[in-house]
C-alpha cells in the first residue's frame, strides 16, 4: 500500500492496484498489472507510482492520466519498492536479495533514459513488437543511442 497527497494505492493477489481519493473515499481509477502486486510506492515529487509484481516486474506509472509509461523486468520477484526523499533514485529489492537501484527523477522520465534501459537488454536494433512490449505508449525508435 502507498499514499502520495490525496491518493491511496493499493494492490492485491489479483494483479489490480485501486486509487482511492482519500478526501472523497471513493476509488478513482484501477491499474491492471496481471500478476500478484507485492509493492507499490509513489514518487514524493509527482503523480508517478512504482508498483512490483511476484513476476519480477515493475510497472511505472503516471496516475493522473492512469498510464503506464514504463516496464522493467527485475526477475524473480520483488520483495519492496522504495523512491529516495529527492524522488531521485528507485530501489527495486528482489526476492533473491538483490537490490537494484535506478538514478533518474522519475517525474521527468524521458524516452533517452528508457532507451538506456532497453538497450541494455536488446542490442542492436528494435522491432516494434519488442518496442511495444518495453515501452508502450511511446514514439516507436529502431535503433540504441
Amino acid at each position: 500500500m502507498g499514499e502520495r497527497g490525496h491518493t491511496l494505492a493499493a494492490g492485491d493477489a489479483n494483479g489490480d492496484v485501486g486509487l482511492w481519493d482519500l478526501a472523497t473515499r471513493r476509488k478513482t481509477a484501477t491499474l491492471a498489472e496481471g500478476a500478484q502486486v507485492d509493492s507499490v510506492a509513489f514518487s514524493p515529487d509527482g503523480p508517478i507510482l512504482a508498483i512490483g509484481d511476484s513476476l519480477g516486474d515493475v510497472n511505472i506509472w503516471n496516475t493522473a492520466s492512469a498510464q503506464r509509461f514504463a516496464s522493467l523486468a527485475e526477475g524473480g520477484g520483488i520483495a519492496s519498492i522504495a523512491f529516495s526523499p529527492d524522488g531521485q533514485v528507485l530501489a527495486i529489492a528482489g526476492l533473491s536479495g538483490n537490490i537494484t537501484l535506478l538514478w533518474q527523477s522519475l517525474a521527468n522520465l524521458t524516452q533517452r533514459f528508457f532507451m538506456h534501459l532497453i538497450c541494455g537488454k536488446v542490442r542492436g536494433n528494435i522491432t516494434r513488437a519488442r518496442w511495444m512490449e518495453y515501452v508502450s505508449g511511446q514514439p516507436y525508435q529502431k535503433t540504441c543511442p
